[in-house]
């Protein structure tokens, strides 16, 4: 009988292959956060993890002591190797350890210009404060202008994207979304010319310079407006 199948005969479909997700992150032996977090989460979203690991984090369940931050070659090394053969779904980029890491992992990025980016700031209050300057400013320059989604600690992102933030109240999100493009029209170095200038086609100049001393401090928010000016605007006149 021809509509009989020979169950022999049956080759069984193999299911498809994972989508893999790239997770730049620290060592973390509490299991709660950094790398084994990342795969915890990407795994559970019916992902595989590719984790590359940037530091050692020394911790115990309460709190962080310390860290060792991997060289940024061998950070470099460990994704573009695994990169030689593997297609990428997505990025996602934790606690990167230092500048230096922080500038590797952006070269990394910029090979795959289509591959969406998740970047995610820890609480770092544990860092030093010199450190802690340096590697923001490099986070700030180098992956946030990659990033499709930016998520993390709320403090860390109020002292991310709110330097200078003195209300008693703590910043809400629409606040934070706001600041985050302000900072996005005068740092990113890859927008538009006139990024600028469409944002203040919608937004009356003085209700911008006061959104700005609200959500930087009224000295940070005149730098701002000062190198706007003297980058050759044509609305100078009016700052």
């Amino acid at each position: 009988d021809p509509s009989v199948v020979d169950p022999g005969s049956v080759v069984a479909e193999e299911p498809p292959a994972p989508a893999c997700v790239m997770s730049f992150n620290a060592s973390d032996a509490s299991g709660a956060g950094g790398s084994a977090g990342d795969v915890a989460t990407i795994s559970a979203m019916g992902a595989h993890t590719l984790p590359v690991i940037t530091s050692i984090v020394l911790r115990d369940s309460a709190e962080v002591f310390d860290q060792h931050p991997i060289e940024a070659e061998h950070v470099a090394e460990q994704a573009r190797t695994i990169l030689e053969d593997v297609t990428l779904a997505a990025w996602k980029v934790g606690f990167l350890g230092n500048a230096d890491n922080v500038a590797a992992v952006a070269e990394i990025l910029s090979d795959y210009p289509d591959v969406p980016l998740v970047a995610y700031m820890p609480s770092l209050g544990w860092v030093d404060e010199d450190e802690l300057q340096n590697y923001m400013e490099a986070f700030r320059e180098l992956i946030l202008p990659a990033a499709e989604v930016l998520v993390g600690n709320h403090k860390t992102l109020t002292d991310f994207l709110l330097p200078d933030w003195d209300n008693e109240r703590a910043p809400s999100a629409r606040e934070m979304q706001q600041a985050l493009r302000f900072v996005d029209v005068f740092r990113r170095d890859d927008a538009p010319a006139d990024a600028a200038l469409r944002w203040r086609s919608n937004t009356p100049l003085a209700e911008l310079r006061q959104l700005a001393t609200r959500f930087l401090g009224a000295e940070a928010a005149e730098r701002a407006f000062a190198g706007y000016a003297r980058r050759g605007s044509p609305d100078a006149a009016l700052l």
